[in-house]
């Protein structure tokens, strides 16, 4: 017999006035309190003979007022820790702001009347209810976290292990002087728990990173222990910026990766990558302080040989399937395993998410040495719309093309001998027209109004429409005549106008050789101006080579000056 049936039975037959003592020898032999004790006691079937109260077990409080009181220690929770307002503090504010009177009911009635309705601390520190996930296969669903190394931080180029005293966990203020963190990204196979880690030496997540690390972890790796590879069919990871960044979705799209959208406040959601995440902590990080590394480069050598054996050692046999969690991966079907594209694709898809095409008269573009007919696609005008091309790996040659919002798929135009488009039209046998385009409809629709239904090529548009004449006569506003200035310059002033030797010079040597005997000469006949027809006949001269100076003097081939021919005789 148990010590509490033994306490049930002695109090059963035991008189009211030696209850009190039996209670006490139990108190000193359990260290429980007498009330504690009584309650044992009626889980195990004692009955007390003292009368029960005509209103036992109804309440003299509300629901509402209740529910205020739960209400006060369910919102001022913390998300980790819990609820922290103790049932005391919570119906003392109620007596305090009139919501339940004063001595109404005490704490332990409180708490009982909690407990009845799920209120209790403990129900309200429960987990939600949650429904467990699966997947089908391996690679069907693959998850993604990142988290900080704590155990190294980047000085001087080298990396450093963490001293406890320095950057211990609650010290915010000395871990986030650390500006280039070592960040340890992971991810797993849901299907066999698989994990591969890889460190990046960061001022904080980037999508670059992230790109990285998905075409590292989905392809061949540098050791034949680790044969897990392949891109997923889904990727479950947290709303991190660089996790939901526009080329990293545009990305995952482009591969045809699922990615659902996360949500808030969902740890349980992430529970396989998080456990990973601990995994790698225990069973590797704790190992860094017996053989440091020098670099992050070595860091991640270690990791790839660390992951080769976590994942394939019969040490670490997962409890789920019993096995190694490579031997569980290895289940893989052809069809389910599809192979990374080469780097060079991905960085491409990565950078260039979509490239613009304009579409030809034929309704075709040209995309990767490759043309494809889109005549399927409503609303595209020849020789004016342009459309956006999205090459998709696994689903090459056929593309994507999106046009106003919606997405349209093509695959390309088959070639027949000679070198022609397989469905154009053979000469003499046949003829395909194109669908008409947006604008062609348009134009019918504006010459059947302009024209009629019968019309001839030489009709004029819109008969008897009134365009000409009578157009000065819409203008209401009468204009004042405006007074102007007479200019007095005529072809005589023009002629006697002078101008300095200065920009005689200037035009003579535009228009040939200027030489000093000719200078002084010029000057030697004009002085230090000249009219306008007279430099007009100079720089003639001088642009046909009849410009010249025979013994100080200035000569003009064919000129009024006869000064040369008197010299030739």
């Amino acid at each position: 017999m148990s010590w509490q049936e033994e306490m049930v039975s002695e109090l059963s037959k035991a008189k009211n006035g030696d209850k009190t003592h039996i209670m006490r020898r139990y108190e000193t032999m359990t260290g429980k309190t007498k009330t504690h004790l009584y309650r044992v006691a009626k889980k195990f079937g004692y009955e007390t003979d003292r009368k029960k109260r005509a209103d036992k077990g109804e309440c003299r409080l509300t629901e509402l007022q209740i529910k205020f009181v739960a209400g006060q220690i369910h919102t001022t929770a913390r998300e980790k820790k819990g609820t922290i307002m103790p049932v005391k503090l919570a119906l003392d504010i109620a007596e305090q702001n009139n919501i339940i009177t004063p001595g109404c009911v005490s704490v332990a009635r409180m708490q009982d009347l909690l407990r009845e309705r799920g209120l209790n601390k403990k129900a309200l520190n429960a987990s939600r209810p949650h429904s467990s996930m699966r997947s089908l296969y391996p690679n069907h669903v693959h998850f993604f976290d990142v988290s900080v190394c704590i155990q190294y931080y980047l000085k001087n180029n080298q990396l450093r292990i963490e001293r406890e005293d320095k950057f211990y966990k609650n010290k915010f203020e000395n871990f986030a002087k650390i500006k280039r963190k070592i960040f340890r990204y992971v991810l797993t196979d849901h299907f066999s728990n698989t994990i591969f880690v890889k460190y990046y030496i960061a001022k904080g997540e980037t999508q670059d990173n992230l790109f990285d690390f998905l075409v590292t972890a989905w392809g061949h790796k540098k050791n034949e222990k680790l044969p897990f590879r392949g891109v997923p069919f889904v990727l479950m990871m947290d709303r991190g910026a660089a996790n939901i960044s526009k080329a990293i979705i545009k990305f995952l799209k482009n591969l045809d990766v699922e990615f659902p959208e996360p949500k808030g406040n969902n740890a349980r959601r992430q529970g396989s990558v998080e456990r990973a995440q601990n995994h790698v902590e225990m069973y590797f990080e704790s190992m860094l302080k017996l053989q440091s590394t020098a670099s992050v480069e070595e860091l991640n050598h270690y990791a790839l040989d660390w992951c080769g054996y976590m994942n394939a050692s019969p040490k670490f046999l997962h409890t789920r399937f019993g096995t190694p969690r490579t031997h569980c991966w290895l289940k893989i079907k052809e069809h389910q395993l599809r192979e990374r594209p080469e780097i060079e694709v991905l960085q491409d898809i990565y950078r260039n998410p979509f490239e613009e095409r304009s579409v030809d008269g034929d309704y075709s573009i040209s995309f990767k040495g490759e043309r494809f007919r889109l005549k399927h696609i409503e609303g595209l005008i020849p020789h004016s719309s342009k459309v956006n091309v999205i090459m998709k790996p696994f689903t090459w040659p056929e593309v994507v093309v999106e046009f106003r919002g919606k997405e349209y798929t093509a695959r390309p135009i088959k070639k027949a001998d000679g070198g022609f488009d397989a469905d154009a039209a053979i000469i003499g046998q046949e003829y395909k027209s194109m669908p008409e385009s947006q604008t062609q409809q348009q134009i019918k629709l504006i010459e059947n109004m302009a024209y009629g239904e019968n019309w001839h090529k030489d009709d004029a548009p819109f008969a008897g429409l009134h365009v000409f004449g009578g157009q000065s006569d819409r203008i209401s506003t009468d204009f004042i005549p405006k007074k102007s200035t007479p200019m007095n310059i005529t072809k005589d002033t023009m002629e006697e106008r002078r101008i300095s030797m200065f920009d005689l010079f200037r035009d003579l040597s535009r228009a040939g050789d200027m030489t000093p005997d000719l200078n002084r000469a010029i000057r030697a006949k004009h002085g230090e101006s000249i009219t306008m027809a007279e430099r007009d006949d100079l720089v003639d001269a001088m642009e046909n080579n009849e410009l010249s100076v025979y013994d100080g003097q200035l000569l003009v081939k064919g000129g009024d000056d006869d000064t040369l021919e008197a010299i030739a005789n």
